[in-house]
């Protein structure tokens, strides 16, 4: 049995030296939300389909409910094996109907991981730069914690913000393997104000957006319970209740 899948492990290793199939990955990881859904209603399509074939046709014909489920999957499919087809009229009406609404149903997700896919090859530069840099840094034992440290140590001129020149000195020591033209427009892709530099913020927010998003949604709460506290204080010392209490 391990000889058997041991080549397929050593040729799925080639992968990684396409990086255009990461692309294809952020495609998906991104239509993940939307295939849930989509999933349960092929489910619902299928099983009614099916279970009209199994009602319509006879027994000789499909004998039991899984090959029924199996001949409106296949025809859902496009694929058509011929194992099992109907030969009754009422089969022949729910196989047009599954039809007509599998090209029509079909061609929302092929269409949302076809968008995504598009999507994530316009900015597959900024994809790929991104998946280097944290791979450089994950490898080097910087997390978004020493972030800030590495951020301060290429800042020469102590401003808070990385200049054009910083960046390319930072892209050119991380030896992450981009050349200066794609260096040049990941920095316009990182400078959110378009300020002409790149703030810590800004710089976290690409690198780390999971750990950018903690950081600023605890901030962001601290903030809201400091006034919303406040403003229910005030609240209460000029309620009427609380007026009349005091006299």
């Amino acid at each position: 049995m391990l000889s058997v899948f041991l080549p397929l492990v050593r040729f799925m290793k080639l992968l990684r030296y396409f990086e255009v199939f990461r692309l294809l990955m952020v495609a998906f990881q991104n239509s993940v939300p939307a295939l849930p859904v989509l999933s349960y209603f092929m489910a619902v399509l299928v099983l009614f389909s099916a279970t009209g074939l199994y009602l319509a046709e006879e027994r000789s014909n499909i004998p039991s409910m899984s090959q029924s489920i199996w001949l409106a999957v296949v025809t859902m499919t496009t694929v058509g094996y011929g194992d099992f087809v109907p030969k009754t009229l009422g089969g022949y009406v729910v196989v047009f109907a599954l039809t007509l609404l599998s090209v029509w149903f079909l061609a929302l997700p092929v269409g949302i991981i076809g968008y995504e896919f598009t999507a994530s090859w316009k900015r597959r530069g900024e994809v790929l730069v991104m998946t280097r840099t944290r791979k450089c840094l994950e490898k080097w034992g910087y997390t978004s914690a020493g972030l800030s440290l590495l951020f301060s140590y290429v800042d020469v001129d102590s401003d808070g913000t990385l200049s054009i020149s910083e960046f390319l000195e930072l892209m050119r020591q991380l030896r992450i393997g981009i050349d200066k033209d794609t260096a040049i427009s990941v920095f316009q892709l990182f400078d959110d104000d378009h300020s002409g530099s790149i703030a810590y913020n800004e710089f976290l927010r690409h690198i780390f957006p999971e750990e950018y998003v903690q950081q600023h949604s605890a901030a962001s709460i601290r903030k809201s319970c400091a006034i919303v506290g406040q403003a229910m204080k005030n609240f209460r010392s000029s309620s009427p209740a609380h007026q009349s209490d005091a006299s």
